[in-house]
């Protein structure tokens, strides 16, 4: 692998910045005497679900770091991209809280490591996939198989959704000890769920269905990966209040399973090791 890519990955000492930055959040949100506490405790929550996610940031990054001192390509790019996902849906937890409190200058290094984890997967993707000597950057017949029956799944997951989020809101809705506050913190979870799936997820699935080039359907798969994995962060506020949807979770399970099997499918035909 080029030397060029030694520079993408820092290690603990990030991984220490974006622990500082989390506490200083957390205080930021406790503390905060310009809302209500109802409002604090559902951002609590929200922040709870994201330190899940922060966790896993940290298993991901000892992963990479392995990866990349044995020079390893394939773990490296396929750590990345669970990183980016896990990013994602950090980043999805910072939106939510960005609509009742001022958080961005705790969030910088977070926006620093998602940049780059992205500048990252694109530059490995161009040289190991694009620019690759010995196998055309166009999809052959195994994946494209694979990417056939993906379509179908993902087609057969939007069949279900619409019932599925609908469901979701009519549980918090009629769940009487909800206060305002965190009815309104739900409700824009909720919107944030719909965008994230509607004007993300679907969209770059079935953008990455509808190509001829690896690269170019590997690219939009990864972000249908990260969307979906945003849209779970923010239906696990849900379930902190124990409005689960059990049939969503499965349809959610099967389209982050889906995407990430057509993944490794592209990224083991080009990347040996």
């Amino acid at each position: 692998m080029s030397n060029e890519l030694r520079y993408s990955y820092e290690g603990e000492s990030e991984i220490n910045k974006m622990k500082s930055d989390l506490d200083n959040m957390f205080s930021s949100i406790d503390n905060n005497i310009y809302i209500s506490k109802s409002v604090r405790n559902a951002l609590i929550e929200t922040f709870n679900v994201m330190r899940n996610y922060f966790s896993n940031v940290e298993k991901i990054s000892k992963a990479l770091s392995e990866a990349y001192s044995v020079n390893n390509t394939k773990n490296i790019l396929s750590n990345e991209i669970e990183l980016y996902a896990n990013l994602d849906a950090i980043n999805a937890m910072l939106r939510l809280m960005r609509e009742y409190v001022k958080i961005d200058s705790n969030t910088e290094n977070i926006e620093k490591l998602t940049n780059r984890t992205i500048t990252t997967i694109a530059l490995l993707i161009q040289i190991h996939i694009q620019h690759n000597a010995e196998k055309p950057d166009k999809l052959d017949n195994e994946i494209k198989s694979e990417l056939t029956k993906y379509n179908a799944l993902i087609n057969e997951i939007d069949e279900f959704i619409d019932e599925d989020l609908d469901e979701l809101k009519r549980q918090f809705e009629g769940d009487e000890d909800l206060t305002r506050g965190t009815y309104n913190v739900l409700s824009k979870a909720l919107s944030l769920m719909e965008e994230y799936y509607y004007d993300n997820a679907f969209v770059f699935a079935l953008n990455a269905t509808d190509t001829d080039k690896a690269s170019v359907a590997l690219n939009e798969l990864i972000e249908a990966y990260a969307s979906f994995s945003a849209f779970k962060a923010l239906y696990s506020v849900f379930c902190s209040y124990n409005i689960c949807v059990k049939h969503l979770e499965h349809t959610l399970e099967k389209a982050l399973q889906g995407t990430k099997h057509v993944i490794d499918k592209i990224i083991d035909y080009y990347i040996k090791s």
